[in-house]
């Protein structure tokens, strides 16, 4: 799928913070898996999809791809979406990762420092920890990509999923975006396998 972008315009890491302030791990993971279907586009060109080789990991799965808009037009928007989840639709566990396709080009450290800044508040500090590498298979070939690693902690960190990973993804046409959640940092580690199981047919 072919996009044309405004090179004037850098992408937005938009409510991020908001997700981390959310009520619990489990609430976000239902919200997410569960977005009704039929409020996608009619009209979105559906060619472009997130799979999951459920062979190189266990004990996660894939909801649906999301195809929010009909003819994306900046930067901010999103081409498709996919939440992969612990454990299974009826009891989701404690960690789960969301992939964006996303029109444009990124700056994947700026992204990262700009998370890191937005979402340290008053109450919260965000600990950048040991960075991993991954790779991910495309359109474009296999694509390798950092995926930062963060803490949240401080007096307002209890009420927040702490385990956070983020990356991306630079395509010919776009880029991916990857935003892990877990509700302990300790928990991270389980999710590595999922980092490689997931492909992108754009």
């Amino acid at each position: 799928m072919k996009i044309r972008t405004s090179k004037n315009k850098k992408p937005v890491l938009i409510g991020i913070g908001v997700v981390f302030v959310a009520a619990i791990i489990a609430g976000l993971a239902f919200f997410f898996i569960n977005k009704n279907p039929k409020a996608d586009a009619d009209t979105a060109d559906k060619s472009s999809a997130f799979s999951l080789d459920a062979s190189k990991t266990t004990g996660w799965w894939a909801a649906d791809n999301n195809w929010p808009s009909a003819e994306p037009k900046s930067q901010d928007a999103t081409i498709v979406q996919m939440t992969v989840a612990q454990g299974t639709k009826e009891q989701p566990g404690t960690c789960f990762v969301m992939y964006f396709y996303k029109p444009g080009t990124v700056d994947a450290e700026a992204e990262a420092n700009r998370y890191k800044e937005g979402a340290s508040t008053d109450t919260v500090t965000v600990q950048e920890k040991e960075s991993k590498q991954f790779t991910m298979q495309t359109s474009d070939g296999a694509k390798e990509f950092k995926l930062h690693q963060y803490q949240l902690v401080g007096s307002g960190a209890g009420q927040l999923a702490s385990g956070v990973q983020l990356g991306y993804v630079p395509l010919s046409d776009g880029y991916v975006e990857i935003r892990g959640h877990c509700e302990s940092y300790e928990q991270l580690s389980g999710a590595s396998t999922v980092f490689e199981a997931v492909s992108l047919k754009q």
